[in-house]
């Protein structure tokens, strides 16, 4: 029972912490012509990115400021899908907008919620932490440049993971950190020194 109380206690603590470094996202339609974004409450490193269903990159633009309000031209694109996603640098949230034959456009909640990994240095330490709703089977690798894999653990299931890595013996310079949870795959670099 007191396992069980740690862990909720853990679980509130880490969502807490993300939703303070979240910004307050809206993304609706404007008739049948555009897609308007509003971003409030911005922290850093966070961008907005729509794209179609085939992954072409239809805009791109890093948020600057504190709040952010964009109104996108849908009225000469094509019908079909198209993805609106907002990340920052502890998640990506993801919402389809759908234009209609007719020309409307059917625009979702924030469908898709996706943890990033937070990777740390402190002196020879390397920490991973991981946030894992959905329990999935996640894989962390660690490679060189030359693609030598470093370490590599899988299977990890649990809803919080953190994992240390001691980089004393490791040889100065670049490493790829990977970590895949389900379809998601994420991929950083580190300078070791």
């Amino acid at each position: 029972m007191k396992t069980l109380k740690n862990v909720m206690i853990a679980v509130v603590l880490m969502f807490g912490v993300q939703a303070l470094t979240a910004s307050n996202v809206k993304i609706k339609t404007n008739g049948n012509t555009s897609v308007v974004i509003e971003v409030t409450k911005n922290s850093v490193d966070e961008n907005i990115k729509i794209f179609d269903n085939e992954g072409h990159v239809l805009f791109y633009e890093t948020i600057k400021n504190e709040s952010y309000l964009k109104v996108f031209k849908m009225d000469n694109l094509p019908s079909g899908k198209y993805f609106v996603q907002y990340e920052n640098e502890s998640k990506v949230n993801t919402a389809v907008v759908e234009k209609t034959i007719d020309g409307e456009l059917i625009t979702s909640d924030i469908l898709k919620i996706s943890f990033k990994p937070i990777v740390k240095q402190n002196g020879n330490v390397l920490s991973v932490g991981f946030t894992n709703p959905k329990l999935n089977a996640v894989e962390i690798s660690i490679q060189d440049l030359d693609g030598y894999e470093v370490v590599e653990l899988d299977n990890l299931n649990e809803l919080l993971i953190r994992k240390n890595f001691n980089t004393k013996k490791l040889p100065q310079g670049e490493y790829t950190i990977n970590v895949r949870s389900g379809k998601d795959s994420f991929t950083q670099i580190i300078d070791i020194k």
